[in-house]
């Protein structure tokens, strides 16, 4: 596989510009060896492909939420620790070197190798501005800087439906492909802000994919109008927009229905090709493998709550990849993630328990119940419908939407971002002897700004604690 060379300001790491495994650290004239400059558009399409956020985005997010638990007469993992105690820094940087904060140094990674694709992409020559691949290329560089920044401001800032997003602040907004004009005292957007710059990108990357190759995109780890639609569905829910999360989310799951997993012998590698694969409509970059793998045995302490198990019923085929380890009395899904696929960002399950939740919320509870059943017989084997007076009222039916979005989507990164949407309710986490608690509404739902952000950015303004 070739690398690429980038341009990169040298001296203070700027937050666009964090940890770029394939950049050098100064302005290169010359090639250094077998490394490429990208030229052509097909060499800035795998230019691209290295910006996408890893797994580790997501799936840490786990330990800050009511899934996790620790396993008896084990020590916290150092890593996960300042997670599950719920310290007022997410990073340790004791353990971690540099305190670097990992979602903030992939998720500007990604936004800083989509500035720069798309700075080079539109420098090129009219000849070769006419052709699909560069529609479909640039079209990701824009669909990829809106997932980022999404991913940013609902890890950074208070979610869209809390308060002002008009003036409750977010992150910076990475819209320039010169590290220059971010190596000092950057300012933080607000939370509606952000959500206008996401949507903005969206639609621009809507245009040039439907003149992109688009759809044709068997490994799904490429953009396409689909997975477009899907992030939009997202956002709507987010915003609390719920018709538009009914019309997106009937369209897509029309589109990509609801595989029945229910007589799966196993429901492992899930989202490898003949698994549930159809459901996708795009996964991220490659996985770390010593990482999700550590992540999925429970990173030596913190495990698969056990309560959280037990609410799997008998005959759901979700359990399977469920490991128990007899040892220490504790679960963890270690077979739900294939350690070399790139795991889901957007599935049609999600976008059905999307359309439940948005159905219930209007009030129409025969269609919510609708689709819980829907999913709950293809995970199910031998389910029985129930009807809406079986579960109860709107509020009910509401909790068990949420609880089947547990579930269903358990280790691919929405509890915690559920959790914040829907009240910021009283976690409580606890390890040997000691308890650790996150109040409803704690400030600590909303993540610290990086120390290394604040040592270039000094007048930025912190997250408040108290």
């Amino acid at each position: 596989m070739n690398r690429y060379i980038i341009k990169m300001m040298k001296g203070a790491m700027p937050f666009v510009a964090l940890a770029l495994s394939t950049a050098c650290t100064d302005f290169l004239d010359k090639n250094p060896g077998n490394l490429v400059v990208p030229t052509t558009v097909n060499e800035y399409s795998s230019l691209l492909m290295e910006g996408y956020p890893t797994t580790d985005v997501f799936i840490r997010t786990e330990w800050l939420t009511d899934n996790m638990d620790y396993a008896a007469n084990s020590d916290a993992n150092k890593l996960a620790q300042a997670f599950y105690f719920f310290k007022d820094n997410h990073i340790d940087p004791s353990v971690v070197a540099d305190g670097r904060d990992f979602f903030w140094d992939e998720l500007y990674k990604a936004a800083y190798y989509a500035n720069i694709t798309m700075s080079e992409l539109l420098a090129l020559a009219e000849e070769e501005k006419s052709t699909a691949e560069y529609n479909q290329v640039l079209g990701e560089a824009y669909a990829l800087r809106a997932y980022a920044h999404l991913m940013l401001v609902n890890l950074y800032g208070l979610p869209y439906n809390v308060g002002d997003p008009a003036s409750n602040l977010g992150v910076p907004l990475s819209d320039t492909p010169n590290a220059a004009d971010h190596v000092g005292n950057n300012t933080r957007a607000t939370v509606k802000e952000v959500y206008d710059f996401v949507m903005q990108d969206i639609t621009q990357a809507r245009e040039l994919l439907e003149l992109g190759t688009n759809e044709n995109l068997e490994l799904k780890h490429r953009f396409s109008t689909s997975a477009l639609d899907a992030m939009s569905a997202r956002i709507a829910l987010y915003q609390e927009n719920w018709d538009q999360v009914i019309e997106l989310a009937t369209s897509l799951v029309s589109k990509y229905p609801i595989v029945d997993s229910s007589t799966f012998q196993s429901y492992g590698n899930l989202f490898s090709k003949g698994g549930l694969n159809n459901e996708v409509l795009f996964r991220t970059g490659a996985n770390y493998f010593t990482d999700l793998y550590d992540f999925l045995r429970g990173q030596n302490s913190i495990r698969m709550s056990a309560y959280l198990y037990s609410l799997y019923p008998d005959g759901d085929s979700r359990k399977s990849p469920i490991y128990f380890d007899s040892r220490d009395n504790s679960y963890s899904p270690v077979n739900k993630l294939d350690l070399y696929t790139p795991s889901p960002v957007f599935r049609s399950s999600e976008l059905l328990l999307s359309r439940a939740e948005a159905y219930a919320q209007k009030g129409d509870l025969d269609k919510a119940v609708a689709d819980l059943n829907l999913l709950r017989s293809k995970r199910i084997l031998g389910y029985t419908p129930v009807a809406t007076s079986d579960i109860g009222g709107q509020a009910e039916i509401l909790a068990a939407v949420l609880n089947e979005r547990r579930l269903e989507l358990l280790y691919e990164g929405h509890r915690w971002f559920d959790l914040r949407r829907t009240g910021m309710p009283e976690i409580v986490h606890e390890f040997k002897d000691q308890t650790y608690i996150l109040k409803q509404g704690d400030p600590r739902y909303v993540l610290q700004i990086p120390q290394q952000e604040l040592e270039v950015s000094p007048d930025m303004q912190i997250n408040p604690r108290d």
